[in-house]
């Protein structure tokens, strides 16, 4: 009888040593996530931003109807928007913004236009202005302002030319990205600014695309992705595969540049291309997929990409896909796509999108939660939000959302 016992008690502890080892085996999971609501107001937002102070302090930012509010630590600081208010883009980091506004000549539909871009430090500190004028029927120019001192760059996507400005806002360097190319209104040019500010990458064609079995003399818009630094001298231009350029990123650190391209035909499918290439001018990999969107997991070395119905990570070298998500229509689409830097989490935003009232919104959203292997772990749907633009940042483990009234963090639930 006390052999038997004394054979139960070491089974049974035989047994407890095996489920304490193999829980402590057992891979670490991400711990649930809660939305909470951090800031609301009663007018609509445009869109919601977040900068960065000098000190490194996060600081909302919500572009409304009437003028822009900045929510400091102590104090709300109220901005008004420029008469003929055009549109306001923020810095990588966040530690500039610029505000455009763009005035007609006369009450002529032919007039030329004036714009003119008001460069401010994220406290709210107006740096300097800049004005330009542009042509009645010429496309306006792509722009962005870089974390190097709130330096502007514009591209004018008819002519091939860029502007980079100082942190003063003199003009500093004019490119002519194509000197053989005519002036085109069909050609386009994208820009990307690195984190630091000294990465400029630039997409552009060297005139419109035309279906390639269209019959069209020179079908071809020839696009090139370009690499600049920040005094606008030109480091390498590479030319893409495709006819038409799509969408373009470059990674906070500048070492990735990502660009799309595409050709389209009449009777056939459109070929899809999205090319990876290093800050040295090397091309690593590339794959069919159009982006959308773009965001660099810079410490695991991967990107995700993101078009209106799927999502995938990718490994830059031979473009390898790590996963791939797709959402069905009953979803909406994917509003937004954002990823941690160790890529251990993604977040994809679907919506349904509809026009009403002369503009599009976005009505039910839903923010996926997904793992290191692209398997969904959590929905966290905001049914009574809608938002006109999308505002999703991460921040380490913790991310941030913003809809037309109100503005979340998504974090680990206590």
């Amino acid at each position: 009888m006390k052999n038997t016992t004394r054979l139960v008690l070491l089974t049974f502890l035989v047994f407890l040593l095996s489920g304490g080892m193999a829980c402590q085996s057992a891979p670490k999971k991400n711990p649930a996530l809660a939305a909470k609501q951090i800031q609301s107001i009663a007018a609509e937002v445009r869109v919601w931003k977040v900068l960065k102070s000098a000190e490194g302090r996060e600081l909302p930012f919500a572009l409304k109807g009437d003028g822009i509010q900045i929510f400091q630590p102590t104090r709300t600081l109220e901005l008004p928007l420029p008469d003929h208010f055009l549109d306001l883009i923020v810095s990588r980091q966040g530690r500039y913004f610029a505000v455009f506004s763009l005035v007609s000549g006369s009450k002529s539909p032919r007039s030329d236009k004036t714009l003119t871009a008001t460069v401010y430090s994220a406290e709210g500190e107006e740096l300097y202005r800049v004005r330009r004028s542009v042509y009645y029927d010429e496309p306006l120019p792509a722009r962005v302002v870089s974390d190097l001192g709130g330096m502007l760059i514009l591209g004018q996507s008819a002519t091939g030319q860029l502007d980079f400005y100082s942190e003063t806002g003199s003009l500093v360097k004019q490119v002519l990205l194509f000197r053989d190319a005519q002036f085109d209104l069909e050609r386009l040019l994208q820009l990307a600014v690195s984190a630091d500010g000294r990465s400029v990458a630039v997409l552009a064609s060297k005139r419109g695309a035309s279906p390639l079995d269209s019959g069209a003399p020179d079908p071809s818009g020839e696009p090139h992705l370009f690499l600049f630094d920040a005094g606008g001298n030109e480091l390498w231009r590479m030319p893409l595969m495709q006819t038409t350029p799509q969408n373009l990123a470059i990674s906070p650190d500048g070492r990735l540049v990502v660009a799309s391209s595409y050709s389209s035909y009449q009777k056939s499918p459109i070929q899809k291309n999205t090319v990876i290439v290093r800050a040295d001018g090397k091309k690593l990999g590339e794959t069919d997929f159009l982006f959308r969107h773009a965001d660099f997991a810079q410490e695991a070395g991967t990107v995700l990409l993101a078009d209106r119905s799927e999502a995938r990570l990718i490994a830059p070298d031979r473009a390898r896909v790590l996963w791939k998500v797709r959402y069905p229509r009953k979803s909406g689409i994917i509003a937004a796509a954002a990823v941690q830097p160790d890529a251990r989490r993604a977040f994809v935003l679907t919506a349904a999108n509809r026009f009403e009232a002369g503009r599009f919104v976005f009505a039910q959203p839903v923010l996926h939660v997904l793992d290191a292997q692209g398997v969904q772990r959590q929905e966290i749907p905001f049914p009574k939000e809608n938002f006109l633009a999308p505002a999703l940042y991460v921040r380490g483990n913790q991310a941030i959302l913003g809809f037309s009234h109100s503005l979340y963090r998504i974090e680990a639930q206590p």
